[in-house]
């Protein structure tokens, strides 16, 4: 409360505040002079009407000596009589010396009654209303001589009492009316007081209010107001430091919006800078990209494709820094945006756990993940940022474990049903980053999380990093609205935990089954808890019966321990087994019948530096283990073909239901070649041009089904090629689809194009899939895809020169000139490599 009235003090004016405390003040200061001068005068009356009363109350006793001599009642009523008259007396009694009454007036005595006989004259008791005085009757000596009453030695003797009833009504009406004399006298003296105080703070708090008046216009944008100097001289100095304020604030006012300009001017041409370092980036990243889309549809061996894929996703993950780039350049420093989308979990833990194998597996440190089988395959959350996070979780947990494993595990933070997949709507996921690391001391989990922080002076000089990355993925799990959390001990590894919010998508796919593999006996060897864990969940789900042993030692028992009915089918075997070498392992499983003819896939180590293991005839499965690797390789090796079979180069065929042509007009001969083999790739026929001005040539002398236009080509540029094409179509304008080709893939490129007349966006780097889809949607295309196996052979014409391909053709053609080749070297690189020397060349 006390509180609460002070807030409300505070918000009343300066003047008012002290107008209160005057008034206050003053009417405190008459209210206890009153009564301080009041009871000081009262008391001094009190004091000489007591004295008074004494001197009655003796007189009294004097004059009723004879009537208590004799024991007369009329003398005794005639000494009342008389002693009822004085000012104030209300009552008398006059007692004989044995306390008996002899007279008595006043009815007030039946209340005031003397407790006990004095000796003396005094006062002895006392009432709101009354005083009463009491004295002793003596006989006096002239008496004494007259009767002989008392014998010559003796002087006195007592003859009675005589008590006195004393009213203060007197007193009570002086003290009134000095109480009420002092109020008015003082009333009077604190208005004169507080009109003067009033007018002094009227003239301190004037000029102080001006000033206030004055800063509030300022506030409010006037920053020409100026304060008029007056009052007081501490407030002149206040008047003149606001106007020295203002002229300074003016001043940087002015230097602040120059430098904003300049700011301004210095961050659009960054801008414009950083989008076109992004767009000459894409460029050549569309070359690399396109060229391994290519590659995986060119019957790879698995090992191949394991290569090929991880430079794809490391491609793919570069090409999303560069737009990071362009997004932060036309955002606010620092400013980080989440875009949910649908996506395959399992997709994005593969490209991470692909990104970071080399780094794990060249320290043999073993790396996978384990998605719980409640966990939804598609989710709707932005699967970009849940990588980063993961990316720097796991890389961390690489950097600082020197044996062992990191494993990413994935489960629903609401129910422990682990068979039921979670229902559509809103739930919690946690992502959950093992490591078998060094660990964290408890005093420095606290921070960790804090940008530039890492654990100590020595950890940073053995572990090189800048301490931001715990702090980017605290900062991006707060943001999709979760929470990070870490779990460690010195010595014992840690485990870094993190939840977020996500949406389980409605009818998402499920995992596709393999009959073949259901009721397959599966023996799975690893000392990896993650590649047991995932080994286990996928080959369950498929139908097989797995067993799970740790090392070779307990392989052997499990062979030996059963009978040729129960004896295994196909043994998945790590080739890090910490008890025995691989091929010796190997050995000695080709000399148990109860596995002879049986199949042996080895978990195998990419960057495995062995060469005795590198150089086995048998299947591989490269770790890490992911989810589309494993589905191949059990595709692969088990469904409809036999070992030889499968082992050799599968190649996919699109063969289309109808003809397509297709022009491709851009300025780079790396585009163009990617372009036209992935075209090459879907059975459609193609045309290429230089520039905007021979793509409408082209388009006006030929007949297309669909156009794929680069923006930005010398000569004329994609829009303005694209607005000549309009303005010849006519009335059928938008009849010939023009698809835009660009490495700048903001919102503002794609408004730019649509309105420059093209039918839809493509943005580089371009993929088969893109490029079909667009295809599909514009030109009516529709394919089949045949599978064939391979031939082991090149293709040779004229005994000893290679065959040209459609692109070494169609470059031939063209307007710019075309490359050169040695016929002996190029047989020689395509015996070593095979169809695809042609275009890799081109690439360069």
């Amino acid at each position: 409360m006390i509180f609460k009235h002070k807030r409300w003090f505070d918000r009343l004016k300066f003047r008012h505040q002290l107008s209160l405390i005057f008034m206050g003040g003053i009417i405190v200061l008459t209210l206890v002079t009153s009564f301080v001068v009041s009871n000081v005068s009262t008391s001094i009356i009190t004091e000489q009407q007591i004295k008074q009363s004494l001197q009655v109350t003796e007189s009294l006793a004097g004059q009723s000596e004879l009537a208590l001599l004799y024991q007369s009642v009329e003398s005794a009523r005639d000494v009342a009589e008389n002693a009822i008259n004085f000012p104030g007396v209300k009552g008398i009694t006059i007692e004989t010396d044995k306390q008996e009454e002899l007279f008595s007036l006043g009815r007030e005595f039946t209340q005031l009654k003397v407790k006990s006989r004095v000796s003396e004259l005094s006062l002895v008791n006392e009432s709101s209303d009354y005083w009463v005085f009491s004295s002793p009757v003596m006989s006096s000596q002239d008496y004494d001589n007259q009767l002989n009453i008392l014998p010559g030695d003796q002087d006195s003797f007592l003859l009675g009492y005589i008590t006195v009833l004393v009213g203060k009504d007197t007193q009570k009406l002086m003290q009134q009316s000095i109480l009420n004399s002092n109020l008015v006298i003082s009333s009077g003296i604190a208005v004169l007081l507080l009109v003067l105080l009033l007018s002094i703070s009227l003239r301190v708090t004037k000029p102080i209010e001006e000033l206030s008046a004055t800063m509030k216009k300022a506030k409010n944008g006037d920053s020409g107001i100026r304060s008029e100097i007056g009052g007081p001289e501490d407030i002149t100095a206040m008047q003149a430091s606001f106007n020295g304020m203002m002229e300074v604030l003016e001043s940087r006012r002015d230097d602040l919006h120059m430098a904003m300009q300049s700011a301004l001017e210095s961050a659009k041409a960054k801008g414009e800078f950083a989008a076109n370092v992004t767009h000459e980036l894409r460029t050549p990243m569309n070359a690399v990209l396109g060229m391994l889309d290519l590659l995986l549809t060119m019957g790879l061996s698995l090992k191949q494709q394991e290569y090929v894929q991880t430079a794809q996703s490391s491609g793919y993950a570069l090409l999303r820094l560069i737009d990071e780039v362009l997004s932060f350049s036309e955002a606010d420093a620092g400013k980080v945006t989440i875009s949910n989308q649908d996506c395959m979990l399992e997709d994005t833990l593969d490209d991470v756990v692909g990104l970071l194998a080399s780094q794990a597996l060249k320290k043999h440190i073993d790396i996978g993940y384990m998605v719980d089988d409640n966990v939804p395959l598609t989710l709707h959350t932005d699967c970009a940022r849940i990588r980063q996070v993961l990316i720097n979780l796991v890389g961390n947990g690489i950097k600082f474990t020197e044996s062992g494993e990191v494993s990413i595990y994935v489960s629903l933070a609401r129910g422990k049903n682990r068979i039921e997949r979670a229902p559509k709507g809103i739930t919690q996921l946690i992502f959950t980053v093992k490591d078998t690391g060094i660990g964290i001391r408890d005093n420095d989990q606290e921070r960790i999380f804090e940008a530039f922080t890492q654990v100590d002076s020595s950890t940073t000089k053995e572990y090189q990093g800048t301490g931001l990355g715990l702090a980017i993925c605290k900062q991006i799990v707060e943001l999709m609205g979760g929470q990070v959390s870490v779990a460690s001990a010195l010595g014992e590894g840690s485990q870094f935990s993190f939840t977020i919010p996500i949406e389980v998508v409605a009818n998402a796919e499920e995992e596709p089954r393999l009959p073949q593999i259901e009721n397959l006996r599966i023996l799975v060897v690893t000392k990896s808890p993650v590649m047991t864990d995932f080994a286990s969940s996928k080959l369950a789900h498929l139908g097989a019966e797995t067993y799970l042993v740790r090392s070779g030692l307990e392989a052997f028992e499990a062979i030996r321990g059963g009978s040729n009915e129960s004896s295994f089918d196909v043994m998945f075997v790590d080739q890090d087994l910490a008890d025995i070498k691989f091929d010796d392992f190997l050995r000695v499983i080709n000399k148990e019948p109860r596995f002879k003819d049986r199949m042996v896939v080895m978990l195998s180590n990419p960057w495995s530096s062995d060469p005795v293991t590198r150089d086995l005839p048998l299947p591989r499965l490269n770790k890490p283990l992911k989810s589309d690797s494993f589905f191949q390789c059990l595709s692969r090796y088990f469904v409809g073909a036999t070992l030889e079979e499968s082992s050799l180069e599968q190649i996919v065929d699109i063969i289309p239901d109808r003809p397509c042509k297709v022009l491709v007009v851009d300025d780079n001969r790396a585009n163009q070649q990617v372009a036209v083999a992935m075209l090459d790739k879907l059975g459609c026929e193609s045309d290429i041009a230089g520039n905007g001005r021979d793509g409408v040539e082209k388009i006006v002398r030929d007949r297309f089904d669909l156009v794929l236009m680069d923006c930005n080509m010398p000569v004329m540029s994609g829009y303005d090629a694209t607005a000549q094409v309009r303005q010849y179509e006519g009335h059928d304008a938008g009849h010939l689809p023009i698809i835009a080709m660009t490495a700048n893939n903001s919102k503002a490129e794609a408004s730019r194009c649509k309105d420059a007349g093209m039918s839809d966006f493509l943005p580089k780097p371009l993929s088969l899939a893109g490029l079909r889809h667009q295809l599909e949607k514009w030109a009516q295309f529709s394919a089949r895809q045949v599978m064939r196996v391979a031939e082991p052979q090149a293709e040779y014409i004229d005994g000893d020169t290679p065959t040209m391909s459609n692109f070494e053709r169609r470059i031939s053609d063209a307007e710019s000139p075309a490359l050169s080749y040695d016929p002996k070297v190029m047989a020689s690189l395509k015996d070593a490599v095979g169809d695809v020397i042609g275009s890799l060349i081109e690439a360069f």
